[in-house]
């Protein structure tokens, strides 16, 4: 009798710790849960936000290569895309003098990269582009802006067969290939330039009185004899730089 009290003691004692292991066992699968259902929460909430981002994007992007084109600069794909969330309230934001020269400055920090790029991607127009950064970086900036614009028209033309400058009924003959091209709303967003006239494409009785911006007709046919200057070569190059990254979009993106 005394053996089975023993017996049914430590069987209570058992169940007793059987009790808190089960105890402890329920209380860290409810905080795992709590701590797992925490976790889904914010990752649909970061998903949300980041879907809105996303459909955001496209518009943002639109709005900036209009606003960066207003005053003669092209996109780059290597700026980060958190830039976009300065730009949310586009249409209160003032462009002031310092911003060219941030953007020179960082075209100029580039331009290395930039030649690099042009260079080992169109082959054919190696000695061209070479010739393009080394008058820049000699300061002769009248030569650098029209072998720049010469370049763009002649790169455009080779990959789709139409000049970039050309125009169509008061539109760029490049807007053609854009809405045959059927792209997602990013890649159109970032063609925003072969879509719409912008001021270096203005012709002579659409342009205004901004002699500060280089326009391509108002170089080429001399009427424009201020236009060498650092700022206008480093906004051409930015041009050649956004127009090579444009043509070769996919491989830019898989690397």
């Amino acid at each position: 009798m005394q053996e089975l009290a023993a017996i049914y003691k430590w069987m209570e004692r058992q169940n007793k710790q059987i009790f808190l292991i089960h105890e402890k066992l329920s209380l860290m699968a409810r905080k795992s849960l709590s701590a797992v259902s925490s976790m889904v929460m914010e990752a649909n909430l970061s998903y949300k936000i980041a879907q809105r981002d996303f459909e955001e994007t496209p518009i943002l992007t639109r709005n900036l290569l209009k606003m960066w084109s207003a005053h003669g600069w092209s996109w780059d794909l290597n700026l980060p895309v958190s830039i976009l969330q300065d730009y949310r309230d586009i249409d209160s934001f003032v462009w002031v003098p310092d911003f060219d020269i941030q953007l020179a400055d960082y075209f100029e920090d580039r331009i290395d990269v930039i030649r690099e790029e042009l260079v080992s991607l169109w082959p054919n127009r190696a000695k061209l582009f070479k010739q393009i950064i080394r008058s820049h970086k000699l300061r002769l900036y009248g030569a650098t802006i029209p072998m720049a614009l010469s370049q763009i028209d002649g790169m455009v033309f080779e990959r789709i067969g139409v000049e970039f400058f050309r125009k169509k009924k008061g539109l760029p003959a490049t807007k053609n290939w854009v809405d045959e091209g059927n792209y997602e709303n990013f890649r159109r967003a970032m063609l925003y330039p072969f879509e719409y006239v912008t001021n270096i494409s203005l012709s002579k009785s659409q342009r205004k009185c901004r002699s500060d911006l280089i326009n391509r007709h108002a170089i080429i046919h001399g009427e424009d004899v201020n236009y060498a200057t650092r700022i206008n070569s480093l906004r051409s190059i930015s041009m050649l730089n956004y127009v090579n990254q444009v043509l070769n979009f996919d491989a830019k993106i898989n690397n």
